[in-house]
């Protein structure tokens, strides 16, 4: 047997790490354009500079970018010129097509083994990449402490509990005195991929209670699409603005941004269900292709599976085969099962988290007949966090932990079930975790945009709000229209983000407002000085819930910078909350 030695080095050095603000939407949008934009990049800008900087570039993984320095000055000097040198480039450049690095130095003791570089003041470089803008630069005490001799203005964030880091970081953000940019794009470009809107059948049966099953399949066929990477599907919420009976494929087009419009109309009988389905060219308004389809109850699920690859071979964009296999999902077998769970479904879209008990009893009769019901049970799992967020009751919290696990053991491949178990381990404080079902949600359902808004919702918990910004961005791309719970995380991000006058103008895009709003309207309003107008919101919360109170707030968020909930908490105050 060999022996195999390690040698490892210790040394003091700079670290510089870099990635690209909103990766994943600009690979979405273009894949191929992103990847030969990036390769450029690294190769015009940062590596030549990095190097003429005196820096050694580690690694470049993706969109990611690891150096080293001798000297902290150095790696920030060249960070600031990196970014404005990409600035430059970008002038000519859609500003939704544009790549934004944010960058994080820190300084301090490493562990290198060959190339590659271990240890906290690694860790800490890239968790202060999260916290940069895009296009900003975000440096620890340490790096400020050696900036003797700079014009550059930077701007303390205060002490941050970074994830997986013992000791908290005073940080700093370089004032670059560039205007915010816009939290959702002023056009809806269309995106390199095909894109796609389903709206919802049309109701032929005769009876208008069963028009939430119409709705109910529409929405099923968005989620199955949904899968695809190579698609981009909008969301149920804006697709459904629209009716199949009187749709013009081109306004929708043009109101969406997408290329392509599914309509569709179903009949039903007391055994058989009849669906006609139309996929129309936004441009022109022509028709690509139909079908009409009359089948068993029984044989619904069949049906859907063979529907969607028919859509997908009708679309003209070449698509990924093995994403058609990854796209069937594990579904009720029995047909009144199904129903029970669509029922539910219509239920929570129509009167939000308010009849989660009703939900609940819906989605128990589901899963009595169908044990192995994974989205039924994810549901189950979800009334019971709702069932929390109004009362409190850690047994609810509890059943919610427990009906969460249950889901993903069912189905590890159904994206909602990781996301429940990611939302109830986030609520329990078991950040790794939440984090790790969070992601695999999103690679299941990479067009979900509830799950692409709730990612942002745990970034923003996490303490990266500008990460948190940008995967919210993505989610009002998937749905320009009836958006109102993405604008209220959108807000709930800028608070974080210590933005509290765009945060103000984010919560006035909820129509109509949701619960709890005004509390954080108030914070806002105490946050930019205009007390009056805050304590006066106070005054309106507090007449219509008494109980509420800044102790009994601290204990409902879950952030895991003690600063940021700080930070939150003093907006309380200064709004006239009381403590207890």
């Amino acid at each position: 047997m060999s022996n195999l030695t390690i040698t490892l080095d210790r040394r003091r050095a700079a670290v510089f790490a870099a990635d690209v603000a909103g990766y994943s939407r600009l690979m979405g949008a273009d894949e191929i354009g992103t990847i030969s934009a990036l390769k450029n990049m690294f190769s015009a800008v940062m590596e030549p500079m990095i190097q003429e900087a005196g820096g050694r570039v580690v690694k470049i993984a993706g969109d990611a970018v690891l150096a080293e320095f001798g000297a902290a000055p150095s790696a920030v000097n060249c960070a600031v010129e990196i970014q404005r040198k990409i600035a430059e480039r970008n002038t000519a450049i859609d500003p939704e097509r544009r790549i934004e690095f944010r960058i994080g130095v820190n300084v301090g003791e490493i562990v290198a083994q060959g190339e590659d570089i271990f240890g906290d003041t690694v860790n800490i470089a890239s968790r202060l990449e999260g916290i940069s803008e895009p296009g900003g630069l975000a440096i620890s005490r340490r790096v400020m402490d050696t900036l003797t001799e700079t014009a550059l203005a930077f701007e303390s964030l205060g002490e941050r509990r970074l994830k997986n880091i013992a000791q908290p970081v005073e940080v700093f953000r370089l004032a670059t005195g560039r205007p915010p940019r816009a939290l959702e794009p002023n056009t809806l470009t269309l995106p390199q991929r095909p894109s796609i809107a389903i709206l919802p059948f049309e109701n032929r049966t005769g009876d208008a209670d069963q028009l939430y099953f119409a709705e109910g399949l529409a929405e099923s066929i968005i989620i199955d699409l949904s899968r695809f990477r190579a698609l981009l599907v909008i969301a149920r919420h804006a697709s459904f603005a629209y009716r199949s009976d009187n749709a013009d494929p081109t306004e929708v087009g043009r109101r969406l941004g997408v290329r392509y419009v599914l309509t569709g109309s179903l009949w039903q009988s007391a055994s058989r269900l009849r669906l006609n389905i139309r996929l129309s060219d936004a441009e022109t308004g022509r028709t690509i292709w139909t079908s009409r389809r009359e089948f068993e109850k029984d044989d619904l699920f069949r049906m859907q599976d063979a529907l969607t690859s028919d859509i997908v071979a009708a679309l003209p964009d070449r698509m990924e085969a093995d994403w058609l296999e990854k796209s069937r999902r594990k579904r009720a077998d029995n047909f009144v099962a199904y129903d029970y769970a669509l029922k539910a479904w219509d239920l929570l879209y129509t009167h939000g988290g308010e009849e989660h008990a009703a939900i609940r009893s819906l989605v128990k009769q589901a899963l009595a007949l169908e044990p192995g019901y994974a989205q039924a049970q994810a549901m189950l799992a979800y009334t019971w966090m709702l069932t929390w967020f109004r009362n409190q009751d850690p047994m609810a919290l509890d059943a919610a932990d427990r009906e969460a696990a249950r889901g993903v053991m069912l189905d590890p491949a159904e994206g909602w079930c990781h996301f429940v178990r990611g939302y109830v381990s986030l609520y329990h404080h078991r950040y790794d975790e939440a984090e790790t079902h969070y992601e695999r949600a999103i690679e299941l359902n990479p067009n979900d945009a509830q799950l692409l808004s709730e990612m942002g919702a745990l970034k923003k918990y996490l303490g990266e709000s500008e990460e948190a910004i940008d995967w919210i961005r993505q989610a009002l791309r998937l749905n320009p229209t009836r958006n109102a719970w993405i604008w209220h995380e959108m807000g709930l991000a800028l608070i974080t983000a210590r933005r509290p006058d765009e945060a103000v103008e984010a919560f006035a895009k909820v129509q109509p407002p949701l619960p709890f709003d005004d509390i954080y309207v108030a914070i806002c309003k105490a946050k930019t000085g205009a007390i009056g107008e805050a304590r006066a919101l106070a005054r309106k919360v507090m007449m219509a819930r008494p109980d509420i109170t800044v102790r009994g707030w601290a204990t409902r968020e879950p952030y895991y910078e003690s600063s940021d909930l700080e930070d939150f908490l003093d907006g309380m105050r200064l709004a006239g909350f009381p403590e207890e």
